[in-house]
């Protein structure tokens, strides 16, 4: 059986035998900048991103909870789509007809973020389009999005956004 040893914020210590262990998204830690804190002052190493990965809070209140999609990241140009494609794939999401998508399981059901990247040939110029989020097939109003959902949706398209091609103005040469 696998063990694991946890440190809590007071500095105790425990071992955790379990066939399985389930470790939550940093954006449901009340605690997370003193768990960041502690984790730097032990010198802890992770082997993939977690603590540290970077979190986006859902607006509170949101400007209009009923509506779908977000297009704050809409309308970013890539030279070539396969270099939108390469960016999200590079990062770890899935890319399908067209979309980047993070999946996440949350409150007992799949939710994937889905941010339009494009669907034309992939040496061909493309633009980004809007984040949305969807479940069993359906779209959700922003208000139902939860927070971890939320959270990876929003890091995904912002990865990507990064990403796009910046026209230099002559002003700037």
């Amino acid at each position: 059986m696998p063990r694991l040893g946890v440190v809590d914020l007071d500095g105790e210590s425990a071992t955790i035998d379990a066939e399985l262990i389930t470790i939550p998204h940093p954006g449901l830690l009340d605690d997370r900048e003193d768990l960041r804190e502690f984790a730097a002052e032990l010198g802890i190493e992770q082997s993939f991103d977690q603590l540290h990965r970077e979190v986006f809070t859902k607006p509170d209140p949101l400007p209009d909870p009923a509506a779908t999609r977000l297009t704050d990241w809409a309308d970013a140009k890539f030279d070539q789509l396969r270099f939108a494609a390469a960016r999200a794939r590079s990062a770890g999401f899935a890319v399908k007809g067209g979309f980047a998508v993070a999946r996440v399981h949350e409150h007992g059901r799949l939710i994937e973020a889905s941010y339009w990247i494009g669907a034309d040939a992939p040496d061909w110029e493309t633009w980004t389009g809007e984040l949305s989020w969807i479940a069993d097939g359906t779209t959700l109003p922003l208000g139902e999005v939860g927070p971890v959902a939320w959270s990876e949706g929003v890091r995904m398209a912002r990865h990507i956004h990064a990403g796009r091609t910046i026209e230099k103005d002559e002003d700037d040469q």
